[in-house]
């Protein structure tokens, strides 16, 4: 819709969730590099279609289903998720448990029931990266056209090539001390395990050009519970397998998983973890000037980071629901000022927090 609510673009695609972006800029938020003014051009969408695949389970999949639609909104590209089962690195106790219990409910079709086995949350292009212009041979994977896409209830987050359908670069399900990753033709040993377990992970997405940590993947792993396994005293059937009660953000070279920076209640020295937290939805925006934009989004709390850990900007959404439970919010972006030019520019003041351990409530007159 334009400012005067014309509806400039539609496209109709029942099923779709999550996550949509416009072709030229990979991420969908601002990046000096990929200015966001192509609307009409191709579009990549997050869908779900009812399909059944034996090998997976018996039960009806309520599948993801990627498509591409060019400017009149033709599909000129799809992906289907249970087309690639065997390329996950389940292993067969988790083969065993997807088949069982493959988070099967109602739907958002009305009055249908199917699987929502990988809930894929999101889904963008990678876009231009230094790692493929610097060897695009070994680095194949990180392709512009290439796709990330974080499966949730999985805890996988992977790339699909674009031209083949394949899973080229994957990190997950598990990320044990014997789980070896490989790429690029070398094995990288405890990788995944100094990375550390992603569960019930969203907004997965490569750091775009034009942005400080261009070229690194980064994630909000939001901790809760997901996953398939073994069962345990906290999953006795073996779904949602995995648990944690803290969240994290997390930015990592995606050649050889090593972390390069973290924000979480350790990083911010919280004695409780537990404090930093959102186990559904949530975002993390890189910013022009070095600082992450972070949604906890379950709290409806938006953190302005800096790479050192100190929140030098934050706000929590007033709308709640109606019975004042919820102000949940899915994700946030900050956009530059022109990118809504319809409205002069505001002048800024500098607002200078107190001092908590001395500040006190003026008393009333």
């Amino acid at each position: 819709m334009d400012w005067k609510e014309n509806v400039v673009r539609r496209i109709p695609r029942a099923g779709a969730h999550h996550d949509f972006q416009f072709e030229g800029n990979s991420v969908g938020y601002y990046t000096p590099a990929a200015p966001l003014d192509n609307y009409k051009g191709k579009m990549l969408i997050l869908t779900h279609k009812f399909v059944r695949n034996d090998k997976i389970t018996n039960k009806m999949l309520y599948d993801d289903y990627i498509v591409e639609v060019d400017k009149n909104g033709k599909v000129i590209w799809d992906w289907l998720a249970s087309d690639h089962f065997d390329e996950m690195h389940f292993s067969e106790t988790a083969k065993k448990t997807i088949r069982k219990y493959p988070t099967y409910s109602m739907t958002r079709t009305p009055g249908k029931k199917g699987a929502d086995w990988t809930h894929t949350n999101s889904a963008s292009y990678l876009g231009p990266n230094h790692w493929y212009t610097e060897d695009p041979i070994g680095n194949a994977a990180f392709h512009p056209d290439n796709i990330i896409i974080s499966n949730r209830q999985t805890n996988i987050v992977c790339i699909i090539d674009k031209k083949t359908k394949k899973i080229v670069w994957q990190v997950g399900p598990t990320f044990y001390p014997e789980d070896e990753w490989t790429f690029n033709g070398k094995t990288h040993k405890r990788a995944l395990y100094r990375l550390g377990q992603f569960i019930g992970q969203h907004h997965a997405h490569m750091i775009p050009e034009g942005l400080p940590g261009a070229g690194n993947i980064m994630v909000y792993d939001n901790g809760g519970f997901a996953g398939y396994g073994a069962p345990n005293q906290g999953a006795p059937f073996g779904w949602s397998s995995g648990r944690r009660d803290y969240s994290r953000v997390v930015e990592f070279n995606p050649t050889n998983l090593h972390k390069v920076w973290e924000q979480s209640g350790k990083t911010m020295g919280l004695r409780d973890e537990c404090k930093f937290y959102s186990s559904y939805v949530s975002s993390a925006q890189r910013l022009p000037n070095g600082n992450t934009l972070i949604t906890n989004g379950s709290v409806g709390q938006f953190q302005e980071v800096t790479p050192s850990h100190e929140i030098v900007w934050e706000y929590i959404s007033p709308y709640y629901t109606k019975s004042g439970n919820y102000n949940l919010v899915y994700r946030a972006y900050r956009v530059p000022y022109d990118y809504v030019p319809q409205l002069e520019k505001p002048e800024e003041h500098a607002v200078i927090p107190p001092n908590n351990t001395t500040w006190r409530i003026p008393a009333q007159q």
